[in-house]
């Protein structure tokens, strides 16, 4: 099961679970959506490390403009290019077509 955590943006602790999902996608999908829901306009994604009880990569999902408190965690979730991680740094969002959410 891939867990989705809603995090405080400064510190990125926990606030609350968001929901288990069988697979990456469809976590990542809710993750977006539930952004989406709260009026944010632009979904952005970038890899996570050393975030959770395991200290794994996991994926951020925020809004980009930053006017929403908090984020949410994938967690155990990576986005690669090919079969290599992107690094933390890159951020990927709904405007470049990457991000599915319904």
């Amino acid at each position: 099961m891939i867990n989705v955590w809603v995090v405080q943006n400064s510190t990125l602790k926990p606030l609350r679970m968001g929901g288990s999902f069988s697979g990456p996608e469809a976590a990542l999908q809710s993750a977006a959506r539930i952004l989406r829901r709260l009026g944010v306009v632009e979904v952005a994604v970038r890899n996570l490390t050393g975030w959770g009880a395991q200290g794994a990569t996991s994926l951020l999902v925020y809004d980009h403009s930053d006017l929403i408190p908090f984020s949410l965690v994938v967690e155990g979730a990576v986005i690669t290019e090919g079969s290599t991680p992107l690094p933390p740094t890159e951020t990927i969002t709904s405007e470049d077509d990457t991000i599915v959410y319904n």
